[in-house]
């Protein structure tokens, strides 16, 4: 896996029931807060709570060399690794959902649907489609099986956050990513 510009990801209070899928740094790699010491955990799913969490924006596609980027990534497949991840938390079939409705386009430590163009093409081979979503309502998610959310530059409302806990309740994938 390649995970560009990485934070560890964890628990407040309860751990999840039953945690899967668990990406960890290279033992090389060491944390900020000397308060943590062990694994550095990068990406994890609750399947229970149909929740996947990444510290990094593992489908970004400034990190491909056509692109630009200086390494060949193209062997980390990181691509099937988010899709397998979302088919291990939904039985649903439908499009996947990208938030872009908050602030999310242009920024660096964010993606929105442009920034996902390659993450896409892997979808569409796959039979799905990618799409991004502004406006985060129970009617609209319907249609997914998943919703990936990075790093908004503004809050969502609660009606927002209640319809994407309806969702998830319902049977969709979660996949929250992001660093800063």
């Amino acid at each position: 896996m390649f995970a560009p510009v990485a934070a560890s990801v964890g628990t407040v209070g309860n751990p999840p029931a039953q945690p899967s899928g668990t990406l960890f740094a290279e033992p090389s790699a060491e944390r900020d807060s000397p308060r943590q010491s062990g694994r550095i955990p990068l990406f994890a799913r609750d399947e229970d709570a149909r929740t996947a969490v990444g510290g990094s924006l593992l489908i970004d596609e400034r990190y491909e060399r056509l692109e630009g980027f200086d390494v060949d990534t193209s062997g980390y497949d990181n691509f099937s690794f988010v899709t397998t991840h979302i088919e291990s938390l939904t039985d649903q079939d439908g499009l996947v959902f990208v938030d872009g409705g908050h602030g999310q386009f242009g920024a660096d430590y964010a993606l929105s649907s442009e920034d996902m163009a390659y993450y896409q093409r892997h979808l569409e081979g796959r039979g799905v489609n990618l799409e991004q979503l502004n406006d985060l309502t129970l009617d609209r998610l319907s249609m997914a099986q998943a919703l990936i959310i990075t790093t908004p530059a503004t809050a969502l409302t609660q009606d927002e956050l209640d319809a994407v806990a309806q969702f998830r309740d319902g049977g969709g994938a979660v996949v929250l990513m992001g660093s800063a």
